[in-house]
């Protein structure tokens, strides 16, 4: 059985970064349109504050910590921020850290 699971969990890691390459090639593709949607989001003062701190070292509470906001308006942000490609996750084991896509 552990055998089995090993397997799965590699063929999906595979898949994960497989489709991790399609989103850096689509994102290449729309760049412009990527940096319109970038410019409009950080004319927030609070979300330029929050994008800043998207160094990959930096969870969601850490980042409400030193911004003084909560967590859930911090998570919108960053959420926003993530769907227009500018931002994404770091994994380090069961953690998720954010760090700048552009």
């Amino acid at each position: 059985m552990d055998d089995e699971n090993d397997s799965m969990e590699m063929y999906l890691t595979r898949i994960d970064e497989r489709l991790q390459q399609i989103v850096g090639i689509l994102k290449m593709t729309q760049r412009g349109q990527i940096e319109i949607a970038k410019n409009k989001i950080l004319d927030s003062p609070l979300k330029k504050s929050i994008y800043e701190l998207c160094d990959g070292k930096h969870s969601v509470g850490e980042i409400s910590k030193k911004i003084n906001k909560l967590s859930p308006s911090v998570s919108r942000a960053i959420a926003e921020m993530e769907a227009i490609g500018i931002l994404g996750e770091v994994k380090v084991g069961k953690k998720t850290f954010y760090q700048k896509l552009m």
